[in-house]
């Protein structure tokens, strides 16, 4: 079955970006990248940007103070289960972890091969010797390995990893992520330092 892609473009700054329907989701396929303060480019090059778009820290791409990446913002269910746009553009959200289990499980059910594989675009991995097949892009979700900023200052796993925050926090410093690298077949969804800076990818309101 051939991704049925669409655009959007953010009235904001006049970016437009591919989008993908998956199920009955409809995803950006490609990395956000608008410019709010405290996002970074992958070590300042602006060819990075143009390839990966901008990392965020999970308290800035929330739109929260930056105090809350050691902070707990969500003290009640409702919260914590509650859908924030974030800095998305009206009409898009910052996916939560349910929402990526339910990626995962669509794209399980039609894929041929691993979900991490059936996401990873098909350029611009480093290649894995131990030979980790290269990515499918079975659905158009096209995850590219635009690696991470960490607190310290170091950029990591550029061509190597990819990496996008959700909406769901674990505690006052972790929040989920999904993600994997170019060494692995899968994508998984696992605790992550609130004030490292990472990918996002929106998901469209229902």
């Amino acid at each position: 079955m051939e991704p049925e892609f669409s655009t959007f473009t953010d009235p904001r700054d006049g970016r437009t970006y591919r989008t993908v329907k998956i199920g009955n989701q409809e995803w950006f396929a490609e990395n956000f990248d608008y410019d709010c303060p405290g996002s970074v480019v992958y070590e300042n090059k602006t060819e990075n940007e143009t390839r990966y778009g901008r990392l965020y820290t999970w308290a800035e791409l929330m739109g929260f103070d930056g105090k809350m990446n050691d902070n707990v913002a969500f003290t009640t269910d409702e919260e914590r289960n509650a859908t924030y746009r974030g800095i998305a553009p009206e009409g898009w959200h910052i996916p939560s972890d349910a929402e990526w289990k339910e990626l995962k499980a669509y794209v399980d059910s039609i894929a041929d091969t691993e979900f991490g594989t059936a996401l990873k675009s098909r350029k611009g991995w480093k290649k894995d010797p131990d030979g980790c097949p290269a990515g499918a892009d079975e659905v158009g979700f096209n995850a590219l390995p635009s690696g991470r900023h960490m607190p310290n200052g170091e950029y990591l796993y550029g061509g190597k990893g990819a990496h996008f925050w959700t909406s769901t926090e674990v505690d006052k410093v972790y929040a989920i992520r999904w993600g994997g690298t170019y060494a692995g077949e899968d994508f998984t969804g696992f605790r992550t330092y609130k004030a490292q800076a990472l990918a996002l990818r929106l998901v469209k309101d229902r």
